[in-house]
C-alpha cells in the first residue's frame, strides 16, 4: 500500500520547503506508526516557476493508511499549511498494490 503526495512548490520557496520536509515533516508522518517508511523525490521537469516533488509513504495495509487519515493527517497538514500556505499545491493518492514483479532471469547483453 502506498500513500503518494504530489507537490508543486513556488521556486522561491522550494529550498525552505524541501528543508522542512526532509528535516521535519516526512519523519513526523513516518513516526505516527502508520507507515513503514518513505521515499522523497524531485521531478526532473517542473512547471515554469515551480519545483515538483513526490513523497511516497509505504504502509502494510489500508487500515494503517485509514488510521493515519483519521488520527494524524489533519494536524500535520495544518502545521504544513501554516508554514507554506498557498506557495504549495498538493494532490494525494492511495495506491493498493495488486501485484509485484521481480526479475526471473539475469539480464542479457545490452
Amino acid at each position: 500500500m502506498f500513500y503518494v503526495v504530489y507537490v508543486e512548490v513556488e521556486a522561491e520557496t522550494a529550498a525552505a520547503w524541501e528543508d522542512y520536509m526532509r528535516g521535519h515533516h516526512i519523519q513526523e508522518v513516518v513516526d505516527t506508526g502508520c507507515f513503514t517508511g518513505a521515499v522523497f523525490a524531485s521531478l526532473d521537469e517542473s512547471p515554469a516557476g515551480k519545483r515538483a516533488f513526490r513523497t511516497i509513504y509505504m504502509a502494510d495495509n489500508r487500515a494503517a493508511v485509514d488510521r493515519y487519515f483519521a488520527t494524524f493527517a489533519a494536524g500535520l497538514r495544518d502545521d504544513h499549511n501554516r508554514r507554506f500556505g498557498s506557495q504549495v499545491t498538493a494532490r494525494r493518492e492511495v495506491l493498493e498494490v495488486i501485484s509485484r514483479f521481480a526479475p526471473t532471469a539475469p539480464a542479457t547483453g545490452e
